[in-house]
């Protein structure tokens, strides 16, 4: 049962952390720009996946949506940073979870500390 719950509320925050991550990325970025164009929010969650900022900034924001080119270059490095904080949130999430887990997990009551063997009650 714990297993289940652990797994769907990690579930959960995962979704949270990055859709936190996007909107706040994507709101700070419309603070910076004159004018948010219309499918701005869908390309910025779109495109995400593409290699270098620059490369990004060309080919979406420039091409595409035609943002002028510090618009567009600023816009990219909030998207790379928008990924980048939802990876390192969920990174974090997952190992505080797993230490949660092994701390508190009813199989590994005699388990040691570090790796290290229990005690036996023949002194070896």
């Amino acid at each position: 049962m714990l297993r289940n719950l652990i797994g769907v509320i990690t579930v959960i925050s995962v979704i949270g952390i990055s859709f936190a991550s996007f909107y706040l990325s994507i709101e700070m970025a419309k603070r910076q720009v004159a004018v948010w164009r219309r499918g701005s929010t869908y390309m910025f969650v779109r495109s995400n996946g593409m290699g270098g900022i620059q490369r990004r900034a060309r080919e979406v924001w420039i091409k595409q949506l035609g943002y002028d080119e510090l618009e567009a270059a600023m816009i990219a490095r909030y998207q790379s940073r928008a990924g980048l904080t939802a990876f390192v949130g969920c990174t974090l999430l997952c190992l505080i979870i797993a230490a949660i887990f092994q701390h508190f997990d009813p199989a590994c009551t005699d388990c040691g500390i570090r790796g290290e063997r229990p005690a036996t009650t023949t002194g070896r």
